[in-house]
């Protein structure tokens, strides 16, 4: 429901950041067979306009550690952000979302 509420706004508003996160997360959630196309899509669209809510940069991280998207979540934009001592929530997030990723990748990052 909340994907067909999402897609059917987005007709309207094509490129508002809350419905674009509700699809996300309806898409991580839904057994669909081209997930992985369209969370590549929706988050993709996501970056193009910008992410300014502190909680959709949470859904959009969360959803791509779930879905094995360690590399893009850990290389989004506003995963760099809290390399500045002053984002004090981001590097929160950021601590936080390194303890969801295998250590093998982390090891490996490091090299």
């Amino acid at each position: 429901m909340l994907y067909e509420i999402a897609e059917f706004s987005l007709k309207v508003k094509p490129n508002d950041e809350w419905f674009l996160t509700s699809k996300v997360l309806s898409i991580s959630i839904l057994d669909l067979t081209d997930k992985a196309s369209q969370l590549k899509e929706s988050i993709s669209k996501l970056l193009e306009i910008g992410i300014n809510d502190l909680n959709h940069v949470r859904i959009i991280t969360n959803v791509l550690i779930e879905n094995g998207g360690y590399k893009e979540a850990l290389d989004l934009p506003f995963m760099k952000k809290p390399k500045t001592l002053e984002n004090i929530p981001a590097r929160i997030d950021y601590f936080l979302s390194t303890t969801k990723i295998p250590n093998d990748f982390l090891k490996s990052r490091k090299k």
